[in-house]
């Protein structure tokens, strides 16, 4: 579980590196933000672009990750038409309540939870659309230094299926 939240963060910490958004694209990415927070990262990829940017994060991820081929990748990913990404900081609330928040707000659409988590270091959690065919995750993150505070929240969504059986030997090559 903890390397699940690995790459998530992983994901998010690079993806926002790699692109800046403007205030047109925060309202194509219809992801939640938490109220007051600061929208760092708000992203809308299309499927041309996802392998890229694995590819990407894994390189920079760890040696055993960088030697994933780029057609395992595009293998695993193909299914997905589209992933969307939103990163808030400076919220001045608890993690409790943002996480509360992310939990009750998700984007348009059905949704069932598959798994949902609190842990010192952070809570997640991850949904499924119908017929598996989108996936809803959000992370939050409290501050270090000071744990009653949020540091991050980060919401990812995919819509279309991705080959789930190469997905999962995908994660099990780079993460475990």
């Amino acid at each position: 579980m903890k390397k699940l939240l690995y790459l998530l963060l992983i994901l998010m910490t690079f993806a926002g590196a790699a692109f800046c958004a403007d205030e047109e694209e925060e309202s194509i990415v219809n992801l939640p933000a938490y109220p007051g927070g600061e929208i760092e990262t708000s992203m809308d990829i299309t499927s041309d672009k996802i392998p890229v940017l694995v590819k990407l994060m894994l390189s920079q991820s760890s040696e055993r990750a960088s030697k994933v081929s780029e057609k395992d990748i595009e293998d695993a990913l193909k299914g997905i038409e589209r992933m969307r990404v939103l990163t808030v900081g400076s919220m001045d609330a608890s993690p409790a309540d943002v996480n509360k928040y992310y939990s009750e707000n998700l984007p348009e659409g059905k949704w069932t939870k598959l798994f949902g988590t609190t842990a010192a270091k952070g809570s997640f959690g991850i949904y499924t659309g119908p017929d598996a065919d989108a996936m809803y995750f959000y992370v939050v993150l409290p501050d270090p230094e000071k744990p009653e505070i949020a540091r991050k929240a980060a919401a990812l969504r995919l819509d279309g299926k991705p080959d789930y059986i190469k997905l999962a030997a995908l994660f099990i090559k780079t993460a475990l």
